[in-house]
C-alpha cells in the first residue's frame, strides 16, 4: 500500500483552518509589544542622558585647559618676578629683605598694634554696649 503519496492529512495542499486570536493571546501580544516600547524608551533616555554628559565633560575639558594655560602663564611671571628680585639684590634678596623691613617698619608705625588685643577688644564692646543702652 505503498504508493509513495503522503498519507492524508500530511501533504503539501492541506488547507489549514483560520483560527482567530483569544482575549489572552491578543493580550500577551500587547504586553510584548509595550515591553518593546519601554526597553526602546529607556535607550533613548540612556541615549540622551550619555549626550548631556558627553557635553558636559568637554565644557570641563575645555575649562581645564583654560585654566592651565592660566596657570603656565602664572607660573612665568612669578619666575619672572623671581629672577627680578634676586637680579635687584645683587644675590640672595638682600636688597629686598632690607626694603622688606623698611615697609613693615613703616607699617608698624602707622598702625600700633594693642598689647592685649582681646582686653582692648572687651573695652570697646563694653562701652558701645553701654553707649547703646544709656538714655
Amino acid at each position: 500500500m505503498s504508493t509513495g503519496q503522503p498519507p492524508i492529512g500530511e501533504g503539501e495542499f492541506v488547507f489549514q483552518r483560520k483560527t482567530y486570536p483569544s482575549f489572552w493571546s491578543r493580550l500577551v501580544k500587547q504586553k510584548q509589544g509595550l515591553s518593546v516600547m519601554a526597553l526602546s524608551a529607556s535607550c533613548c533616555f540612556l541615549a540622551v542622558s550619555i549626550i548631556k554628559q558627553d557635553k558636559e565633560l568637554n565644557r570641563v575639558n575645555e575649562m581645564a585647559s583654560q585654566l592651565r594655560a592660566q596657570n603656565d602663564s602664572l607660573k612665568e611671571r612669578l619666575e619672572n618676578v623671581k629672577l627680578a628680585v634676586q637680579e635687584e639684590g645683587g644675590g640672595v634678596g638682600k636688597g629686598f629683605g632690607l626694603r622688606l623691613k623698611d615697609l613693615l617698619q613703616i607699617r608698624d608705625e602707622t598702625i600700633p598694634l594693642p598689647e592685649n588685643p582681646k582686653e582692648e577688644f572687651k573695652d570697646e564692646m563694653r562701652k558701645s554696649i553701654k553707649g547703646k543702652f544709656m538714655v
